[in-house]
């Protein structure tokens, strides 16, 4: 039998309130710097880049206004205080949207390592072979983020 107090409740939404407002905050001078202040001969980088911060962003925004997740910390479970949960959304829809963009996330960031390996390597006839599989790769990446909402909704 495990017991989160209602105070307990509010001081983890309330952080999360927190780390979203200071997150916008650095998100938007990340997003500055990356759309104004991005050399030329970067572009490449920073729409991955780019990328990888609306997916930071929006994960924010899940976690922290929608769904509002709080942790039974000595157990492997979590449950949700959303606005959408309180309004009767099904909880699976909830948590595939939390599991859906934690994915993204995760997923934006191998991709921009992926792309940066790429541009490392040179024009070798190794380096088409590994150009093929960098594509698959990626297309295997995003068909995961939309099967794996499919399967938690």
């Amino acid at each position: 039998d495990y017991y989160v107090s209602l105070e307990m409740e509010r001081a983890y939404a309330t952080t999360l309130i927190v780390l979203f407002v200071v997150s916008s905050i650095l998100s938007s001078i990340a997003f500055y710097c990356l759309i104004r202040e991005t050399p030329p001969n970067q572009h490449a980088v920073r729409s991955y880049l780019l990328f990888i911060q609306v997916s930071f962003y929006f994960y924010h925004v899940i976690a922290s206004s929608i769904s509002v997740p709080i942790t039974l910390t000595p157990l492997p479970a979590v449950y949700y205080i959303g606005a959408p949960v309180k309004a009767g959304a099904p909880l699976n829809i909830v948590n595939g949207f939390y599991v859906s963009t934690t994915l993204t996330l995760a997923v934006s960031i191998v991709l921009c390592f992926l792309h940066k390996h790429q541009t490392i390597i040179g024009e070798s006839i190794q380096a088409r072979k590994i150009q093929k599989s960098y594509r698959a790769v990626c297309c295997a990446c995003w068909l995961m983020c939309v099967a794996m909402f499919i399967f938690v909704a």
